[in-house]
Parts: structure tokens; C-alpha cells; sequence
């Protein structure tokens, strides 16, 4: 039982530890982009990368994620099979490649006008066609990595990634401001492109003479699955840039920026644990969906790992969170303390739901997926998404996330019991609506007016939530001996 967990806690450890680098490197990006191109250069580059990205995922067919249990099933294999899968995936990608560019020019001047208002960033959108070009090269190289398990690989592109994004968008938005943002979409995609080429050229993989067309006809199950994945991601990301139009409507470019940095900083607080998710927990998740009872402590494991290294993540985000954005971001944006806070409440949801709703993609079940992530979670967070911006702000927004991941995990919990027979633990379920709950006592006492009270308060809270977690992660994978044992070395 220790040593299951230890394994989970391993895995999250190998892409945590790299996540943190990232996210250091992330946070300095966001600072330096905060001061260099503003509230309003942050929600032009929303702007564009939100639909770039939606035509990106419509192009990609999914083939990133439905392609790596592909590979890893034919590593298995003898090499003949091996050679035969990657040539499949392989054209099936160049099929993408080219999708994605010419969806891209040929919309240009439509999402310049839905966008701006206007026609005068149709030649800029015409551009970063490459970016949709490069951004599914990189999916392809990636999802190889991944389906041959070169997990070590993959750590060193994604901090190698980070540090030359890094310099890239810094050198960039130094020179030319605002204008720099197009060449800086480009260019960073292209360096993180190259950065995962160049170790997929090395491995010197088999391959056999297939047609593109060969290629999808015989790769129809794995590319059917993969569509269902894009339809329900493009959904979302539709829903996205619909979201981000209406808070242009009601509100203004500025309240983009202010938004996205918010959750930038939030996801990134607990992006280290997220990590591990499509990288090693996916992997096994799909090994053993068939047997009900492994299929339910693999999850059930997952997430109380999960639980009990998000729960001081998020605490200490809530009650640093103005330090937080006066050291990352400039004063401009301590308007979004107050969103922050909410935010972390919303990503502990995110936490319960997100292993339990791996279980349908890692079964294949099509149309259970399409329903729950595509249709009803698009449908909850665009109705509730606008209602809240629209009625609250950005104050309003940022509960109505909390709303949409709270009836998310409740609806996602019980339609996994009627089809899967999944169970979740009734203590692990209490643990998470016991920590909500503190959560939001922390975020209500940190707005007393006396200062000193509500400090002293928080730091009682926080300081009981952060000794809970350090015994509820020993008693499951000693985790105070892991640490003595790293000090002692």
C-alpha cells in the first residue's frame, strides 16, 4: 500500500521538481512582461493566442494525447509494430501540419474583426499561421517522448523551454514594447519546437512506407478518439475567447490582462502537481481501467496525493497572495488580490474533479467525455463565466469559477458511480469539503479591517491546514523521512 503511493508521490516528485523551475521562470516572465507591455499588451496577447489556439486544437485532431497510449501500447511490441505505429502517427501529424496553416490564413481576417474590431490585424494573424505550425510540430515530438517514456528527457526540454522563453519574450517586449508581442509568439514557438526536435532525431526511430491516407485510414480509432478530444477541448477554447469577448463588451481589454494574470499565477502555484498527471498517472490509469477495483484505488490514491500537496500550495497562496503580486507583478495589478484568493478555492475544486475525470478518456468512452468535458463543462462555464463578469466583475468572475468547479465535481462524482461504478473514499471526500470550507473562513478573516487580527488569524489557520497536510502526506508516504533523509545527503 506505502509503496503504490510512493510511486504516485515519486512521479509527481520528477515533474513537480522541474514544474517548480518553470514556474520560478514563468512568474519572473509574467513580472517582466507585466512592466514592459502593460495590463493592455497582456490582453492583446490573450487576444491572439486564445484564437490561435482554437484553430491549433482543431487542426492537432487530438492526435497529442490520443497518440502517446498508442505508442506506449506498441512499445510492448516487436519492432515491426513499433516502426508501423509511429509511421501512422507520424503522417497523421503531417496531415495536421498543414491543416492548421491553412485554416489559419484563410480566418485571419475573421478573427481580426472579432477580435479587434477591425480588419488591420489580418497580416499579423496571417504570421503567426507559423506559430499554429510550430506549436503542432512540438505537440508531435512530445507526444513520442512521452509514449516512450523519456521522462528525463522531457524535464530538461520543459526547463531548457522555459529559460529561452524567458530571454526571447524579455529581449523582445525590451525592444519593441506592445509590437513585440507577434515576433514573440513566433519566435518562442519555434525555439520550444527545435528544443524537443532535436532529441526525437536522435533516438533514431524505425519507421515503414505508409500514405497519408493509409496512414488515417488505419489510424481511424486512435484519430476518432482524438477528434472527440478536439471538439470538446475547441468547445472550450471557444467558450474561452467568447468569454473574453464579453468581458471586452461589458468591460474593457485591461480586465483581460488583470484576469489572466490571476489565474496565470494560481495555475502556476499548482502547476507542479498537475504535472505528473498526463505524463504518469494517465499511463496508468489506462492499464488498469478495466479492473474496477485497481481503476478505483489508482484514483482514489492519485487524488489523496493530490489533495495533500495542493491543500499548503494553495493555503499559503491565499494568504500571501498581496506579497505575491507586489514581488511578481506591479502595484497595477493588486485590483486582483481579492480574485486571487477566490481563485485557490477554485483550483482545490479542480483538484477533487481532475483524476476522476481522466477515467472516461482513459476508457475510450467517447461519448461519456464529449458529454461531461466537452458539452457540460463549456455549457457551466459560459453561462456562469458571463452572468458573473457581467453582474460582478471581476470579483463576480472569479466566484463564478468556484460555482462552475463546484457543480463540475459534483455531477462529474456521480455519473462516474452510475457508469463506472467508481467510489470515492467518504473520508477523502470530507477531508476536501472541510478544507474548502477553512478556505474560506482564511479568504473572509484576511478582509477584517484590524490588521493584527486578521494576520494572527490567518497564520492559526494556515498553520493548522499546513501541519495536517505534513501529517496526512507521512502517514501515507513518510514524507518526514523523505525529507531528513534529502537534508542529511
Amino acid at each position: 500500500m506505502a509503496s503504490s503511493y510512493k510511486e504516485i508521490f515519486k512521479g509527481t516528485a520528477i515533474f513537480g521538481g522541474t514544474q517548480i523551475i518553470q514556474v520560478l521562470v514563468g512568474l519572473i516572465r509574467l513580472k517582466l512582461v507585466s512592466i514592459l507591455i502593460g495590463a493592455k499588451g497582456m490582453g492583446i496577447n490573450s487576444l491572439y493566442t486564445s484564437s490561435l489556439v482554437f484553430i491549433q486544437n482543431f487542426a492537432g485532431l487530438g492526435l497529442k494525447d490520443s497518440s502517446v497510449r498508442n505508442i506506449s501500447i506498441a512499445t510492448s511490441g516487436d519492432e515491426k509494430l513499433i516502426a508501423h505505429r509511429l509511421t501512422v502517427i507520424n503522417n497523421c501529424f503531417y496531415f495536421s501540419y498543414g491543416l492548421g496553416v491553412v485554416i489559419t490564413l484563410l480566418l485571419s481576417p475573421i478573427m481580426s474583426m472579432l477580435s479587434f474590431k477591425c480588419y488591420d490585424y489580418t497580416i499579423n494573424y496571417g504570421f503567426l499561421s507559423l506559430y499554429v505550425l510550430f506549436q503542432l510540430q512540438f505537440q508531435h515530438y512530445i507526444a513520442i517522448l512521452q509514449g516512450f517514456r523519456k521522462l528525463k528527457t522531457l524535464a530538461i526540454i520543459s526547463i531548457t523551454n522555459s529559460i529561452l522563453g524567458l530571454v526571447v519574450s524579455a529581449g523582445l517586449y525590451y525592444l519593441w514594447g506592445v509590437d513585440g508581442i507577434v515576433p514573440n509568439i513566433i519566435i518562442t514557438s519555434l525555439v520550444c519546437m527545435v528544443c524537443v526536435r532535436i532529441p526525437v532525431q536522435r533516438m533514431k526511430l524505425p519507421s515503414t512506407k505508409l500514405s497519408i491516407k493509409e496512414s488515417l485510414r488505419e489510424g481511424k480509432d486512435m484519430v476518432s478518439m482524438g477528434i472527440v478530444l478536439t471538439i470538446s477541448v475547441l468547445i472550450g477554447t471557444g467558450v474561452n475567447y467568447f468569454i473574453n469577448t464579453i468581458i471586452t463588451r461589458f468591460g474593457n481589454v485591461e480586465d483581460i490582462g488583470f484576469f489572466q494574470a490571476a489565474v496565470n499565477i494560481t495555475t502556476q502555484s499548482v502547476s507542479l502537481i498537475f504535472a505528473a498527471m498526463t505524463a504518469d498517472y494517465y499511463p496508468r490509469l489506462a492499464k488498469v481501467c478495466d479492473n474496477r477495483e485497481e481503476m478505483i484505488s489508482t484514483v482514489n490514491k492519485q487524488s489523496e496525493v493530490l489533495f495533500g500537496l495542493g491543500t499548503p500550495i494553495l493555503a499559503l497562496m491565499i494568504v500571501f497572495s498581496n506579497l505575491i503580486i507586489k514581488i511578481l507583478l506591479t502595484n497595477e495589478f493588486l485590483v486582483i488580490v481579492s480574485v486571487i484568493k477566490l481563485l485557490c478555492v477554485g483550483s482545490l475544486m479542480q483538484i477533487f474533479s481532475y483524476p476522476i475525470g481522466h477515467i472516461s478518456f482513459a476508457k475510450g468512452d467517447k461519448k461519456f467525455f464529449f458529454f461531461y468535458e466537452g458539452i457540460l463543462s463549456s455549457f457551466l462555464r459560459l453561462i456562469l463565466y458571463s452572468i458573473g463578469y457581467i453582474y460582478g466583475g471581476l470579483i463576480g468572475l472569479a466566484l463564478s469559477v468556484n460555482v462552475t468547479n463546484l457543480l463540475y465535481s459534483i455531477m462529474i462524482l456521480f455519473a462516474t458511480k452510475r457508469r463506472y461504478q467508481y467510489r470515492i473514499g467518504t473520508r477523502l471526500l470530507l477531508q476536501y469539503i472541510c478544507v474548502v470550507f477553512l478556505f474560506y473562513v482564511l479568504i473572509i478573516v484576511s478582509f477584517q479591517e484590524n490588521i493584527m487580527v486578521s494576520f494572527l488569524l490567518q497564520i492559526i489557520i494556515l498553520s493548522l491546514l499546513l501541519i495536517y497536510s505534513i501529517k496526512y502526506l507521512d502517514d501515507r508516504i513518510g514524507i518526514v523521512d523523505f525529507i531528513k533523509n534529502k537534508i542529511r545527503k
